[in-house]
């Protein structure tokens, strides 16, 4: 313990004058401590507009996207366990707008404190890809095609990172990420379209529209094709947009928009990397479930912003994916978007 050291000018003590200040009852070393706290906020002032000053200069070449997806939003810790994007997206170019980012996603087992090897539930997976995909409208109808290059297995990092976060958060480690899969190569393509089935409602008012969607993906980790619709109601909703899975992206507009959003899908799934199947390797005990080859997801929630910006939640559910599976996978989403009309 430090020696109580008393100040000059006054009786009262204090036990560091390098780190606590000196003494709170003297009034130079209440200005000295004044004049450090003024630096520090000055110091804040200038990461946070550092960081705003980025913002701005990504959405004056385009934009960036942070997006979130995470069951712990509907107090779970497995399954879809967590995803994360981080997406640049270039200025549009007779209605063509193409970006460039990185995702990871993780799935783990319904108990990860078992460091044991659990052949009923989901296998401890994780996928870090770079990708490549392209915006645009095509008469009345908006489309987004992705093509992903990565590895699936220890190489995607996706034990550190919840370890990492579940020690930021003071939450219990995962245990079982010595039996997740292994490397493999990942190479998929995706498309989506979206077609306006209705509109009612003013442009810059309030207003209701419904879309159809279809689209699919084919590739060394997913290979299927799905059908369903999209339910938008609110405030000057954008016609111009797309709500992707881990990827939601929408127009921005001069005007302020705010509206509720639900979505329903129909999905036929002919092969799933991420339940254990493998165009690489062997079927391996313990590490491949049975396939679930019709599965339903919904998803809710609310989009708004103003000018560059939008901000995204929304909560979703995903049927059985594999014939052992306890339950439905459910999930929330968040998303910030900063980044230039489209």
């Amino acid at each position: 313990m430090s020696k109580k050291i008393h100040c000059i000018k006054c009786p009262w003590e204090f036990h560091d004058p390098d780190t606590a200040f000196g003494c709170r009852g003297c009034p130079d070393q209440d200005r000295k401590r004044k004049a450090i706290c003024k630096f520090e906020k000055r110091m804040k002032m200038k990461k946070i507009m550092t960081v705003l000053a980025l913002m701005c200069a990504c959405v004056a070449n385009g934009g960036v996207i942070i997006t979130l997806e995470n069951d712990f939003m509907n107090h779970t810790d497995d399954s879809y366990s967590n995803g994360a994007e981080l997406e640049w997206l270039g200025d549009t170019v007779m209605e063509r707008r193409v970006g460039y980012g990185i995702h990871q996603l993780m799935y783990t087992p319904t108990d990860i404190s078992d460091p044991d090897n659990q052949p009923l539930d989901r296998p401890w997976c994780g996928i870090l890809t770079a990708f490549r995909e392209v915006w645009s409208k095509q008469g009345v109808e908006m489309t987004r095609t992705r093509i992903e290059a990565g590895v699936l297995g220890p190489s995607a990092l996706a034990e550190e990172a919840q370890k990492e976060v579940h020690r930021l958060i003071h939450n219990k480690l995962p245990q079982g990420w010595d039996n997740q899969m292994p490397d493999e190569p990942v190479l998929n393509l995706y498309h989506e379209r979206h077609h306006p089935l209705m509109d009612f409602g003013k442009e810059d008012g309030l207003g209701v529209r419904l879309e159809a969607l279809y689209g699919g993906t084919i590739g060394t980790t997913f290979i299927n094709g799905f059908g369903g619709t999209l339910l938008r109601s609110g405030y000057n909703i954008q016609a111009n947009s797309i709500i992707g899975g881990i990827e939601p992206k929408a127009a921005s507009k001069v005007r302020p928009f705010l509206y509720l959003m639900l979505e329903t899908d129909g999905m036929l799934v002919l092969h799933n990397a991420t339940i254990g199947e493998s165009f690489f390797r062997e079927r391996e005990p313990g590490h491949e479930q049975d396939l679930e080859n019709c599965v339903g997801m919904y998803r809710y929630g609310v989009v708004g912003g103003y000018k560059c910006f939008t901000a995204t939640y929304l909560m979703g559910m995903r049927t059985r994916e594999f014939e052992t599976q306890k339950g439905n996978t459910d999930w929330g989403l968040i998303s910030l978007q900063f980044a230039s009309q489209f």
